[in-house]
């Protein structure tokens, strides 16, 4: 099942823009530190992040196994570490904190929080969701988040995200995304 969900993210996201976005923001980073995925799911972003940048990655999702870490990738000494937990990863700063498709799926009241550890652990958070402000677009989300993973979605407003982080000193830059009647939209924070 991972293995079709990879398929079919490569299918329905505009990822190959999206990685030339990244790399544009990612030069950018005089880091050593890994890069966070943050609702990693099938590593399609985790795998090209380490063999990319060659940068080890700390891929989270809840569905991983709660043992951790599981090394799932290695070449010339990059990792790809999985974790089910926050609390079970002990690293507090990233060079990239990156989530893809995961923030409409957080709790409302437990959005903000998230998004503040995120400004706290990173100066570079890229964000990839669906703009709630496309009706069609994200109900046609919702059903799809709805049907494929059995799950009730939240409504995702980039305006909102581009002013909490202005108020917490990043510069913003947004980017939309149409691809297969879905409102993408990429959401660079940086300082």
């Amino acid at each position: 099942m991972l293995n079709l969900r990879k398929i079919g993210r490569g299918f329905v996201l505009p990822h190959k823009k999206i990685k030339r976005i990244i790399d544009i923001f990612y030069k950018r980073v005089n880091s050593s530190s890994p890069i966070l995925d943050f609702g990693s799911g099938t590593l399609f972003w985790s795998e090209k992040f380490a063999s990319s940048y060659n940068k080890n990655v700390i891929a989270f999702d809840i569905l991983y196994s709660s043992t951790p870490p599981h090394t799932h990738f290695s070449n010339k000494n990059i990792l790809i570490k999985t974790y089910s937990s926050l609390d079970d990863i002990k690293i507090n700063n990233y060079s990239m904190i990156y989530t893809c498709d995961v923030l409409h799926h957080v709790e409302k009241d437990d959005l903000e929080n998230l998004l503040t550890k995120f400004a706290e652990l990173s100066s570079l958070i890229i964000i990839k969701d669906i703009d709630a402000n496309d009706k069609i677009g994200n109900l046609q989300n919702k059903i799809h988040d709805l049907v494929i993973n059995h799950q009730h979605v939240n409504d995702i407003d980039p305006a909102k995200l581009v002013t909490f982080f202005k108020n917490k000193n990043y510069k913003i830059k947004k980017f939309n995304l149409k691809k297969l009647g879905y409102p993408h939209f990429l959401l660079v924070a940086y300082k």
